[in-house]
């Protein structure tokens, strides 16, 4: 209630400060109505004061004449114009039927130069103090002018100065931007390099990120099981409430224009819109030059207006290069581990080795009558980062030379559900449960702080 007062009031107050201003502001016959006002007031207090205690002759024979008080001020305070006007309604007072009767030693001469003297005093001090006074008012305005010309100049030098500021601002904070963006980039690409396919999944989102900075995407690859296929392997960004499409085939529209005709669509053009629909702005092919065949595809969902810019579809262009020669290096490396034998870095068997060697040694066992068992060892969390799985390899390598025979094989992280093989040739099932239980306390004496966490699953299998 207070704070509504004190808004009305203040309204109020306004509404007098404007209602003074027109009525200062409105002129008559080029004069400002408040000086009619003005000099309303000054004759009619004079009258009063000459009607009670003079003779009502309007101040005739009164030296010095009171009339020339509202000259004075008048010339004074408004100039020639004003006051030769106020010398006119003080003559046109003084003498309209209040002219003195001619003395008889008086001839007409002296008779009209005693009534005409003293107007003519007023007009000549109107005339001389209002041009002095205009003189003063021309310097005020001028003054006033080159003052307000000034407070313009400052304000548009303050406005400016305040723009470059902000210019500067940004500036220093997009370098800084920048130079974060060149230190993430080349971090997110130094991963992408990894010769480790979760790692380099992992990595791809950060990446695409620090180049076009999107706001959900998606990266599908071919799918090994049905090659005609692109499926789902990574994605950011989504929600519940997204309906995205986890695989798309032959005959889907999307799949024909990125893998059979290697187009790239953005949503900018109106006939890559109707290919892409809802499922989202832009998307392009992971094409595999050495295979010479599409490998995958990168969707965009969802990017900020303002970020689908011409340079951001150039840099999605080359960010598809990109991923697609690193997805080419790791399927080629796969390749290459999955013919090899032995992983030396880490000094376990590979893998594709190890169903040869089952097969092998399982038939040799039964034919010679040696027993066989087998370890699988396996993490019982399945969301283990990158940098986990290395270390628990090293940890699990270390606890395998430690309590492994030279006849016994170790076989290297499966790709899918991340287990461990360990053949123990000539082992029956009761002695295998005892090399669990040493690999159990070797293990825990190797796990490093990222890996303490984590519990890991022994099964013994008997093959022979």
């Amino acid at each position: 209630m207070a704070q509504e007062a004190g808004t009305l009031a203040q309204k109020q107050e306004e509404t007098k400060v404007s209602l003074l201003t027109r009525i200062q502001d409105k002129q008559l016959f080029g004069v400002r109505l408040v000086v009619y006002i003005e000099l309303f007031a000054f004759y009619f207090l004079l009258e009063v004061i000459d009607f009670t205690f003079f003779e009502g002759k309007r101040f005739w024979g009164v030296s010095p004449h009171p009339f020339w008080l509202p000259i004075l001020i008048m010339t004074m305070q408004y100039g020639t114009n004003v006051g030769l006007l106020t010398a006119t309604i003080s003559a046109v007072i003084l003498l309209l039927g209040n002219l003195p009767a001619q003395a008889m030693s008086q001839d007409l001469y002296a008779y009209i130069a005693n009534i005409i003297v003293q107007p003519v005093l007023w007009f000549i001090v109107a005339l001389v103090l209002g041009e002095l006074r205009m003189r003063h008012i021309r310097e005020r305005d001028r003054l006033e002018y080159n003052l307000k010309d000034l407070e313009e100049k400052i304000y548009t030098i303050t406005d400016a100065y305040h723009r470059l500021h902000e210019v500067k601002l940004s500036l220093e904070h997009r370098i800084a931007t920048h130079m974060r963006s060149v230190i993430y980039l080349y971090e997110s690409a130094k991963a992408v390099e990894s010769m480790d396919e979760s790692e380099v999944y992992q990595n791809i989102g950060s990446l695409i990120k620090n180049i076009i900075s999107p706001e959900k995407f998606s990266l599908y690859l071919q799918d090994a099981k049905n090659p005609e296929t692109m499926t789902l392997v990574s994605q950011e960004g989504w929600q519940e409430s997204d309906k995205f499409k986890t695989s798309f085939g032959p005959d889907d529209d999307l799949y024909q224009s990125i893998v059979l005709r290697q187009n790239v669509l953005c949503v900018a053009n109106p006939q890559d819109h109707q290919i892409l629909g809802n499922e989202g702005v832009l998307a392009g092919p992971l094409f595999d030059k050495e295979a010479g065949r599409v490998v995958g595809m990168l969707k965009i969902e969802q990017i900020p207006f303002l970020e689908l810019t011409v340079t951001n579809v150039e840099n999605f262009k080359i960010l598809c290069d990109w991923l697609s020669v690193s997805i080419s290096k790791i399927h080629r490396i796969q390749t290459i581990q999955s013919d090899s034998y032995l992983n030396t870095t880490r000094n376990l068997l590979s893998q594709g080795f190890m169903s040869y060697l089952v097969k092998f040694l399982g038939t040799l066992g039964k034919r010679v009558g040696f027993s066989m068992t087998m370890v699988v060892i396996a993490p019982k969390q399945t969301n283990l980062t990158s940098q986990q799985l290395i270390s628990l390899t090293e940890a699990i390598n270390k606890a395998v030379e430690k309590v492994l025979r030279s006849i016994d094989l170790a076989f290297d992280c499966h790709k899918k559900d991340k287990s461990f093989v360990v053949l123990l040739p000539a082992t029956p099932i009761e002695n295998a449960n005892v090399v669990v239980d040493k690999l159990k306390v070797e293990f825990l004496k190797n796990q490093t702080q990222d890996i303490k966490d984590v519990d890991l699953n022994f099964a013994v299998q008997k093959l022979s």
